[in-house]
């Protein structure tokens, strides 16, 4: 099976997940469902297109057999990254949104092998600035609040 086969249908069954189920449950009225149903719509094109390739990079159950090429490093390197996303997410409910943010930005990028300084700093205070504007300015959305604000 390729690996857009595989993609296109998890994003198909998210889809269908959303158009069944989902937006009938939490959304009420035609009116007010239209939008996500057209997202949900958009989605499921290229998904189904994606499903319906021939060509694609072949995946194997490599990475499950006992003596497979991934490393314990990169085994470690992910279950970290999982647990500071989780450890974000609390940050989050207990601090508020803009500081966790603040804290863990540079963190990740720093995970992810970025040491310019700059260009992290530029990059969070970007990105906070432009939530803050977009989200909470403009669409009027409030954040998590926490202890700090």
């Amino acid at each position: 099976m390729s690996v857009d086969r595989l993609i296109g249908g998890l994003f198909l069954f998210a889809c269908l997940l959303l158009w069944f189920w989902i937006i009938p449950q939490q959304v009420v009225g035609e009116e007010q469902a239209f939008y996500p149903r057209l997202t949900v719509i958009l989605v499921a094109i290229p998904a189904a297109l994606m499903f319906l390739r021939n060509k694609g990079r072949r995946i194997t159950l490599a990475f499950f057999r006992e003596g497979s090429d991934i490393s314990k490093d990169l085994a470690v390197k992910i279950l970290v990254l999982v647990l500071s996303y989780i450890v974000f997410l609390l940050c989050v409910e207990k601090i508020g949104f803009f500081v966790s943010s603040a804290v863990f930005c540079p963190l990740y990028m720093l995970f992810f092998a970025e040491r310019n300084f700059w260009r992290i700093s530029l990059t969070t205070c970007g990105l906070l600035g432009g939530i803050y504007i977009i989200v909470v300015q403009l669409l009027k959305y409030p954040l998590p609040a926490g202890l700090l604000f």
